[in-house]
């Protein structure tokens, strides 16, 4: 096992020994997000954030039902909770807010 640290991830390995282990060729959805994640400092608001993800979403294969990508989480740490999309419904998010209990 190895720990990486990653303000994000997209269905990959990040560790270094293996961090393009089964990428496409044509899968740059880390790289995409990175970009505009630097660009910001690391510092989005909602609706830049859905325009990032939205951004790299996958569409599914020609005349495949189900595919593509299926759902996005997006975690607040700060203010613990958990916005959800799924299918690319980034219009219709769920939105999760955590709470310890004793």
């Amino acid at each position: 096992m190895v720990v990486t640290d990653s303000p994000f991830v997209t269905n990959h390995y990040l560790c270094k020994e293996k961090f393009e282990v089964g990428l496409h060729e044509s899968d740059h959805r880390h790289e995409k997000l990175m970009e505009q994640y630097q660009k910001t400092g690391g510092v989005m608001n909602e609706e830049h954030l859905t325009k990032a993800i939205a951004s790299v979403t996958q569409l599914p294969e020609k005349g495949a039902i189900v595919g593509g990508t299926l759902w996005t989480m997006v975690m607040d740490l700060k203010h613990p909770s958990v916005t959800y999309y799924s299918r690319r419904h980034f219009d219709k998010p769920l939105h999760f807010t955590l709470s310890r209990t004793n």
